[in-house]
């Protein structure tokens, strides 16, 4: 894998910041090309699709997989819509206010939705709340903790707060990072908690008790954008790599040490479930892409 291209373009400086990327490429075609025994991605059409694969969405983000229930809840950010889609039921609830949903997330047998400055709470396809965020604004990530406690990232400037949140009320911020903040996802034993900002392809570990964020991996944009993030049930991080076709695993060190090629370019979510656990829910936005190229996925 090389670039090459006129000396006066490729100066040292650009040859600096192109060396990283390309290796990173190189790395990322290895890995597809060791797991191609894998089973193959089956489309929509499938016998073996979900049903959710097959409700068309402009953005669809937030997974999360309900064990009591047996069905996958997911947001159509754009739509504004939300979902929960099983093996033999779904269902679908649009707010009332029409506006792009900015967060989601499950928790205790419902759905959490913020949009324009209000939550919407979702459960079997009613909606049991719908109210003002009062004093929080500018929620860009919402995730449940393994105490059921719900954690959100607000922006505030370049900066980000995360903490525990009362919707209603306060949020008690236990970490300030310098990034924009649009994905969490904690991990199993509660003392962790990833994040990242897609916008510069960074994700971070915030360590329960250590107020400093510790960066995990910078993603080179060629590899896409770093738009989901979930935990399976060894502690491994995963994470959906936007406009890079892919999903891929981190090792503890940071590193991509398994990826997983998708029949579409922007995945935006992650969740495991399914009977035995091991299913990958994926959801994906199609908003901007050429027609081409949705024909073609």
């Amino acid at each position: 894998i090389s670039v090459a291209g006129p000396i006066w373009r490729l100066t040292r400086e650009r040859v600096e910041q192109l060396g990283p990327e390309i290796v990173a490429v190189a790395r990322n075609i290895g890995l597809q090309l060791r797991s191609s025994g894998e089973t193959p991605t089956h489309g929509a059409d499938h016998p073996l699709a979900h049903p959710a694969a097959r409700e068309p969405a402009f953005y669809g983000a937030d997974p999360w997989w309900d064990p009591q229930s047996g069905r996958l809840h997911w947001v159509d950010r754009l739509g504004p819509m939300i979902h929960a889609t099983g093996e033999t039921a779904s269902s679908s609830f649009r707010p009332v206010t029409d506006a792009p949903i900015d967060a989601a997330s499950f928790r205790g047998g419902e759905m959490i939705a913020v949009l324009a400055e209000r939550q919407v709470r979702v459960r079997e396809g009613n909606c049991i709340a719908d109210e003002p965020l009062r004093t929080l604004t500018r929620i860009a990530a919402l995730t449940t903790a393994p105490d059921g406690r719900l954690w959100a990232a607000c922006k505030d400037g370049g900066s980000s707060h995360i903490g525990p949140a009362d919707l209603s009320g306060e949020m008690d911020v236990v970490w300030t990072i310098g990034a924009q903040v649009d994905a969490m996802a904690w991990a199993m034993d509660g003392q962790i908690l990833y994040a990242t900002d897609s916008s510069r392809g960074t994700v971070y570990i915030l360590q329960v008790g250590t107020r400093a964020p510790r960066i995990l991996n910078r993603i080179p944009r060629v590899s896409g954008e770093p738009r989901g993030l979930a935990v399976d049930a060894t502690g491994r991080l995963w994470v959906a790599l936007y406009d890079g076709w892919s999903i891929a695993r981190l090792s503890p060190e940071g590193e991509f040490d398994r990826i997983t090629a998708l029949p579409v370019p922007r995945p935006t979510g992650i969740a495991f479930g399914g009977e035995d656990g091991q299913s990958i829910f994926v959801t994906t936005a199609r908003v901007g892409l050429p027609r081409d190229v949705l024909d073609n996925a």
